[in-house]
């Protein structure tokens, strides 16, 4: 599987999902989404999860990671093996993506599912980093800071 149609998919959709879901009065924290990046090709065979770069490979098993040599196995690998999945089935698909342009009704959801995917394969992620040394997930997601909270001496606050 080629990572530059998910690259594409999981960029338009994250990008498009938060003004989608402001119009809606919802935001779930889409807006936060600043980067998405997989830079490994991809093979998803049954429910074994390869990421490849040409120098590495990962693994990622409902009950294992095998990277750099190393096996892990946690009980969180099961819940980051199915966001790894999700995020891409979200993503897989640049024919997905043109049908919900073309079905406007079907854009929104399409958009939010995306970026509910990239925001539990980001939480998932992140947590396998924290338990698995030495370990960096291959979909790298980089979330927007939030601004600095400032109160005035009245008590108001800016953002």
């Amino acid at each position: 599987m080629d990572k530059r149609p998910l690259i594409v998919a999981a960029l338009v959709l994250s990008t498009l999902a938060a003004p989608c879901l402001a119009a809606e009065g919802t935001d779930a924290g889409c807006s936060r989404i600043a980067d998405v990046d997989l830079p490994y090709d991809v093979d998803v065979a049954a429910d074994a999860l390869r990421f490849e770069d040409g120098d590495d490979a990962i693994v990622v098993t409902p009950d294992r990671i095998e990277s750099g040599g190393q096996v892990f196995r946690d009980d969180a690998v099961h819940a980051y093996h199915d966001d790894l999945r999700g995020f891409l089935d979200n993503a897989g698909s640049m024919a997905k993506v043109a049908r919900a342009f073309l079905h406007r009704s079907a854009f929104p959801q399409a958009a939010t599912d995306m970026c509910h995917a990239i925001l539990a394969v980001q939480a998932s992620g992140a947590e396998i980093e924290r338990r698995f040394p030495g370990f960096t997930s291959p979909v790298r997601v980089s979330l927007k800071s939030s601004p600095p909270v400032a109160r005035t001496p009245s008590g108001t606050i800016h953002p």
